[in-house]
C-alpha cells in the first residue's frame, strides 16, 4: 500500500485563492487502484454564518464583530447571551435557542477549561433526554468543532461564555 502525498510550497501562494482554484485530495494507491480518501476544500457559503476570527473577548462571525457572551448556529445569532443565573446554565437558558433554530447538538465554549460538576451532568442528561446533545469546552476548540459541523451541514448551536 502507498499513499500518494502532495506538498505545496506555500512561498508567495495566497492560500484562500488557491484552494478556491484547487482541490486538494489524498490518493491511496492499493494494488494499482486508486482511491480518493480526503477532499480539502474551502468552504464558501455565505449564506450561513462562519467563526472568521476569535480574539479574548470577541469573535467575527462573517464579516461582523460581536462581544462575547453570543449564541450562534447557522442562520442565526444572538448577542449578549447569557445564562439567567450567573454561572449556573440551566435548561431554561438553552431551549429558546433551540426554539430559534433546531439543532442536535448544542457546544459550550468558555475561556478556561469548563469543570464537569453534578449540575453540569444533570443538565446534560436533561438535554439528551430531549433528544438534544450538549458539549462543553474550551472556546478555541468548540469554534473549531462548531465550524467543522456546520460545514458538515449539522444543526448546531455555539455558546460562547466570556
Amino acid at each position: 500500500m502507498l499513499l500518494q502525498h502532495l506538498v505545496i510550497d506555500a512561498k508567495d501562494c495566497d492560500f484562500s485563492r488557491f484552494m478556491a482554484n484547487l482541490a486538494i485530495c489524498l490518493v491511496l494507491e492499493c494494488d494499482n487502484k486508486q482511491e480518493k480518501i480526503m477532499k480539502f476544500v474551502e468552504y464558501q457559503d455565505i449564506s450561513r454564518n462562519r467563526i472568521r476570527a476569535y480574539e479574548e473577548n470577541r469573535l467575527r462571525v462573517n464579516t461582523e464583530w460581536v462581544n462575547l457572551p453570543c449564541a450562534l448556529c447557522t442562520q442565526q445569532l444572538v448577542k449578549d447571551w447569557h445564562p439567567e443565573v450567573e454561572k449556573q446554565m440551566s435548561e431554561q437558558d438553552l431551549l429558546p435557542l433551540v426554539s430559534l433554530q433546531a439543532a442536535d447538538l448544542i457546544i459550550i465554549g468558555y475561556a478556561q477549561q469548563p469543570k464537569w460538576d453534578h449540575s453540569w451532568l444533570k443538565l446534560q442528561a436533561t438535554m439528551n433526554a430531549r433528544g438534544i446533545g450538549l458539549e462543553q469546552m474550551k472556546s478555541d476548540a468548540a469554534i473549531r468543532t462548531f465550524n467543522v459541523l456546520t460545514t458538515e451541514e449539522r444543526p448546531v448551536w455555539l455558546v460562547l461564555i466570556d
